[in-house]
């Protein structure tokens, strides 16, 4: 069952990462009646607190906060390497550069059958 209050998406995240609500207690700043009071939705967590799950435990804010998020609880489900990115990049730069060679190719190519249709010559030939 998919959690839908934000108290159970932060113990289905707890119990995600196999912590104690006295470990995310320490881990965040609070003390585990603070945690237990988060889940039950008696209390709702501040603002530093859920940066807290974000940046100590790496909770995903984009599935935190929104209901129908397509990704996982964890921040780093979400995120490729930064070497991956890179990598990533240079391969599309390359296909780019393919492609805009030939463009330019096909540019100089129709250039001069224009200069030809433009002085009476045939430009198939």
């Amino acid at each position: 069952m998919k959690p839908k209050t934000y108290g159970e998406k932060l113990q289905a995240f707890r119990k995600h990462k196999k912590l104690s609500q006295e470990e995310v207690a320490d881990k965040v700043g609070k003390k585990h009646t603070t945690i237990s009071k988060y889940e039950r939705g008696a209390a709702e967590p501040p603002l530093d607190v859920i940066k807290a799950y974000n940046k100590v435990l790496g909770m995903n804010l984009e599935w935190y906060l929104n209901d129908d998020a397509e990704v996982g609880m964890d921040d780093k489900q979400k995120r490729p390497s930064i070497s991956t990115d890179i990598s990533s990049l240079k391969a599309d730069y390359k296909i780019l550069q393919t492609k805009f060679e030939k463009l330019e190719a096909t540019v100089k190519v129709l250039l001069g059958k224009f200069e030809k249709l433009k002085t009476g010559q045939n430009p198939v030939k």
